[in-house]
């Protein structure tokens, strides 16, 4: 709905660490981000079970300002993280949207200095519903949306490990939802 709403013909989000092919949980991650026009990135990473993160903007917007002249990657150079590919397995997609104007954290309800902010399933829709709401206020030409779909596998030979299974409905299902962990 966000790219049919805003399609992003100078904006392209990639996972380089990925080369095309599947991810595995575990492998290293990255992304890359750009656009031919100037802009403030938002970024946003969803999960193949609703769990959402918001990767940008930061506490400090212009640390997302990107433009021809400007890639925007995750984790940056000045980044005291890494990302690894996560369970659950399946598709994960990565929206990257560029505005002219920027978007902070206050104008989506975050009052978080964490780098990243994660939203699990049942709370994800509500910061959907306030990030769409940020972007219908603005004028349409000044966004663009683009998004990457990244496959996520299982780790060699098995999907999961007991470690993964214990974590995911130890703290992933704490929910009215019931758990769906394909085994």
């Amino acid at each position: 709905a966000l790219e049919t709403a805003w399609p992003g013909k100078n904006v392209q989000v990639s996972v380089p660490a990925s080369g095309g092919k599947p991810l595995r949980i575990g492998d290293d991650l990255s992304y890359a981000f750009e656009s031919s026009s100037d802009g403030y990135l938002t970024a946003v990473h969803v999960d193949t079970h609703g769990a959402t993160t918001l990767l940008y903007p930061r506490s400090n917007p212009e640390e997302g300002r990107i433009g021809a002249a400007q890639r925007v990657t995750l984790p940056g150079a000045g980044d005291s993280f890494t990302l690894e590919a996560q369970p659950p397995v399946g598709r994960d997609f990565v929206y990257a949207i560029v505005t002219e104007e920027p978007i902070s954290r206050a104008d989506l309800g975050i009052n978080s200095s964490d780098i990243v902010v994660s939203f699990e399933p049942q709370d994800a829709p509500d910061f959907l519903r306030r990030l769409r709401a940020t972007l219908d206020a603005r004028i349409n030409g000044s966004i663009q949306v683009a998004h990457v779909i990244q496959q996520v596998d299982g780790r060699g030979d098995v999907q999961y490990r007991s470690a993964d299974i214990v974590g995911f409905f130890g703290e992933r299902t704490r929910s009215i939802r019931p758990p769906k962990l394909d085994l």
